[in-house]
């Protein structure tokens, strides 16, 4: 079975009805996928966890490397479109900190590709849910991220401070977004000096 990426809109709404939904890991023999916890959340609800194809891009990266992935979404303003209104065709950008870039380019991860039959869309920008254990239908080495990224539209950038990077978007004074872009922030609590608190997951509960 193979799977080809499917042309969405700017914001990635057309991607919510994918076949196939996906998992991303450093380990190379998953068949099957359990429910469980996070490792930061013990006590969150037992999950399966997938991302949409659109979205997939966030899980190219070593599991513990800090990024930042931002895009424009339905409600984005258009001052805030014009921000991204030479970026060519990548659908969306993320930022990973200098200390992590060697890391990042020499690293190899897992896609488990699943029906997403029994899956439950959170709403949470791509991310979907089963309480059930899930079969794996297709495993993929991927040995080049970059490459992997450029071929997903997506535009990785290297920045000296991820976390001075972040307050473009966050005020953490005010613990308040700045911007009408969508914003992800995963595992920034692993930098130095990281002003905010560990994220929290997702769960079926996050659908509005």
């Amino acid at each position: 079975m193979k799977h080809a990426l499917s042309l969405v809109l700017p914001d990635g709404s057309a991607a919510m009805n994918d076949p196939w939904l996906f998992h991303y890991s450093e380990q190379s023999d998953l068949k099957v996928l359990h429910p469980r916890s996070p490792l930061r959340h013990p006590n969150s609800e037992l999950l399966v966890y997938a991302i949409d194809e659109w979205h997939s891009p966030l899980y190219l990266f070593p599991r513990e490397c800090p990024r930042i992935g931002w895009w424009p979404i339905a409600t984005t303003t258009e001052k805030d479109r014009q921000s991204l209104v030479n970026e060519s065709t990548q659908s969306m950008k993320i930022a990973i900190d200098r200390s992590w870039m060697h890391r990042w380019l020499s690293g190899t991860i897992y896609e488990y590709t699943f029906d997403a039959i029994g899956f439950e869309n959170t709403g949470d920008h791509g991310v979907h849910v089963n309480q059930r254990a899930t079969q794996v239908r297709l495993a993929r080495r991927i040995d080049d991220l970059r490459s992997e990224s450029i071929r997903r539209h997506a535009k990785v950038e290297i920045v000296e401070s991820l976390v001075r990077w972040s307050t473009q978007f966050y005020d953490f004074d005010n613990q308040r977004f700045t911007t009408t872009l969508h914003v992800s922030m995963i595992r920034m609590s692993n930098l130095d000096g990281w002003p905010g608190s560990p994220g929290r997951p997702t769960s079926r509960q996050s659908n509005p």
